[in-house]
C-alpha cells in the first residue's frame, strides 16, 4: 500500500506556518500529547522459493512458492512530548507502539517440462509485525483561538519484531508420477532495530484553556529488510491427495531451503490516532 503522505503533510505545513500572525494566540512553553489509533503496515509479499529438479525422480519438474500479505489495521499506542523554543519552532520527542496481524496467503505452483505451472492456494497463517519507534523531530507550530496544527519532522530509532509461518508446497517421488505436498515455511521470530525517519501532521480542537483534542497521522519510515525463510523435516500432507502422507527429510529440507532467495519487507507504516493533549505554560 503506497499513499501519497509526503506531499499531503508538506502542504499541510505550508499552510500551517503561513497563516497570518493576527489570527494566532499565544504559544505554549510544551505539549504533552497521548494518542491512541490504527496503524497499518507497509508490508507486502513476495517470493518464498524457486525450485527445479535437473536430475532423479523429479527431473524437468519445477515449483515456486509465493506469498501474499493483507495489511489489517491494528492498535497503535503513542505519547510525545513537544518543548517550544519560541513561538513556533520546537523539539517533539516520543515513542509509539504498533503490532499489526499479516494475514499471509501463500501459493503454490507447480509444473514439468513442457507443462504451464498451476496454482494451488495453500491454508492462510497468521503472522505478526510489531514496531516500537522512538524519535526525535523538528516541530512547527501554529495556534488559533480554537485550533492548531503541529507540523513534525526527523529521525527515528525503530525497533523491530517479526514472525511469519505459513504453508508452502514441494514434490516428492510417487509411484507413478511426482506428487505435491504441503509443508511449513517460516521466518524464526527477528529482531532488529533500524535507522528511519518520521513525518507527520496533527490538528487540535481546543475543549479547555489548556487542553486539546488531537488527531495525528504519521509515516514512520523504516528501510526494508531482506529475510531468508526456513524448512524444517516433518511429515507432510499431500496437496494431490489430502489423505497421503510422506517423509519430507532433512535434505528435502535443506534443498528448499538453498531454493530460497530471500524476501525483501518493508516494516515502515502509516499511523492515524487521536487522543488528548496539556498545554505547558506560555510565551
Amino acid at each position: 500500500m503506497r499513499i501519497p503522505v509526503f506531499k499531503m503533510l508538506s502542504a499541510a505545513a505550508i499552510l500551517a506556518i503561513s497563516v497570518p500572525a493576527a489570527a494566532q494566540v499565544p504559544n505554549p512553553r510544551g505539549e504533552i500529547a497521548l494518542n491512541l489509533g490504527a496503524g497499518f503496515s507497509m508490508a507486502q509479499g513476495g517470493i518464498i522459493q524457486r525450485q527445479a529438479w535437473a536430475a532423479g525422480p523429479l527431473a524437468g519438474a519445477a515449483i515456486e512458492n509465493s506469498l501474499a500479505l493483507a495489511n489489517r489495521p491494528a492498535l497503535f499506542l503513542g505519547a510525545w512530548y513537544t518543548n517550544f523554543f519560541s513561538g513556533a519552532l520546537g523539539i517533539q520527542a516520543g515513542f509509539g507502539y504498533l503490532k499489526s496481524p499479516l494475514e499471509a496467503r501463500a501459493d503454490f505452483s507447480r509444473g514439468q517440462a513442457g507443462v504451464p505451472m498451476r496454482r494451488l492456494a495453500a491454508d492462510p497463517d497468521p503472522s505478526e509485525a510489531t514496531a516500537v519507534p522512538f524519535f526525535a523531530a523538528l516541530a512547527v507550530g501554529w495556534r488559533g483561538k480554537r485550533t492548531g496544527l503541529v507540523f513534525i519532522a526527523g529521525p527515528a530509532v525503530i525497533l523491530h519484531s517479526l514472525l511469519a509461518e505459513t504453508r508452502a508446497g514441494t514434490l516428492l517421488p510417487g509411484a507413478a508420477a511426482p506428487a505435491a505436498y504441503s509443508i511449513t515455511a517460516s521466518l524464526p521470530d527477528q529482531t532488529w532495530v533500524a535507522f528511519g525517519g518520521v513525518l507527520g501532521l496533527a490538528l487540535d480542537l481546543m475543549i479547555g484553556p489548556r487542553t486539546a483534542l488531537t488527531f495525528d497521522v504519521r509515516y514512520v519510515y523504516s528501510p526494508a529488510k531482506k529475510f531468508a525463510w526456513a524448512f524444517s523435516p516433518e511429515t507432510a500432507a499431500g496437496l494431490d491427495d489430502p489423505a497421503a502422507r510422506a517423509d519430507f527429510d532433512a535434505a528435502a529440507a535443506k534443498a528448499a531451503a538453498a531454493a530460497a532467495p530471500g524476501m525483501t519487507i518493508d516494516p515502515s507504516f502509516l499511523q492515524l490516532s487521536m487522543g488528548i493533549k496539556f498545554r505547558l505554560g506560555s510565551f
